[in-house]
């Protein structure tokens, strides 16, 4: 049985949260949740208010649940389960908590939005090391350091 714990800001409206929103999206139909904490500071959005309505198993803060045999706090600012660290949401990740393992981690959705794949590598990491060089050189000799 795995649970969730968000903050708001993933649902901000903005290209960013549109992508770490998808990817939660993901990861719930990949996994059996039995419950999705939301630490809210921010007035409700559209996209929160949804999402909301959209899954059953949504609580948002304040709170102080027992949710089979499961019990804590869930604050604006961090969410505390017995057995567990207390966790804080940082915006573009997620935490998991397992309670079957009694392990949680935290899941970053906010990676490598854009990829992009570069061919020759080495290529670009030699422009580097020049461009680095030149610019350190650049430097010495304005402040005149030997």
């Amino acid at each position: 049985m795995k649970l969730y714990y968000i903050e708001d800001t993933m649902f901000l409206s903005n290209p960013m949260q549109d992508k770490v929103r998808e990817r939660f999206l993901s990861l719930l139909q990949k996994e059996q949740t039995k419950m999705i904490f939301i630490s809210s500071c921010h007035k409700h959005t559209e996209y929160l208010q949804e999402f909301i309505e959209n899954y059953y198993n949504v609580l948002v803060s304040p709170a102080i649940f027992e949710i089979d045999g499961i019990r804590g706090q869930l604050h604006s600012t961090f969410l505390s389960i017995e057995g567990f660290p207390s966790m804080q949401p940082y915006s573009g990740s997620v935490v998991e908590y397992d309670a079957s393992t009694k392990t949680c981690r935290r899941i970053y959705l906010d990676m490598f939005l854009n990829h992009e794949i570069f061919e020759d590598t080495a290529f670009e990491i030699e422009d580097l090391k020049e461009f680095l060089e030149e610019e350190f050189q650049k430097i010495k000799k304005k402040y005149k350091v030997h």
